[in-house]
């Protein structure tokens, strides 16, 4: 077996439209399938941290259940705001297992956020997520 790639699950585990969070090199990645195709990202969105994997496919994007951003599913740019993006990585499936290819080393973020798009939400994460 070829070291570059990691089973996630068996085919059976996913649901037509529905994404899956795995752990791939303790780097959380989304994976969908919509019937005819497989398509895996980074899991996090870059706009303010939601989990992509609880997301909806629509067409040729993925779409955050959080703010409704949305990031191709072939590139991971975000059509709206050219500094958001997620990676793409290569699924296979092979004997019903599926399969993701091992990604490279994630690079440094990129500076982006309220300077570059008016559009940016400000938040607090205090204000969010009170330790109690």
């Amino acid at each position: 077996m070829n070291p570059d790639w990691i089973r996630v699950g068996d085919v059976a585990l996913w649901v037509k439209g529905r994404g899956r969070k795995v752990d791939i090199d303790g780097q959380p990645v989304a994976v969908f399938w919509d019937g005819a195709s497989w398509t895996a990202l980074d899991d996090t969105c870059p706009h303010m941290g939601a989990s992509l994997a609880d997301g909806r496919l629509l067409g040729g994007e993925l779409q955050c259940s959080w703010h409704e951003w949305r990031y191709d599913r072939t590139t991971g740019q975000c059509p709206l705001r050219p500094w958001a993006r997620v990676r793409v990585h290569e699924v296979r499936i092979d004997a019903g297992g599926v399969f993701v290819k091992r990604p490279e080393p994630p690079k440094p973020a990129q500076a982006g956020g309220q300077d570059d798009d008016p559009e940016w939400l400000d938040w607090d994460p205090e204000r969010y997520f009170k330790k109690k």
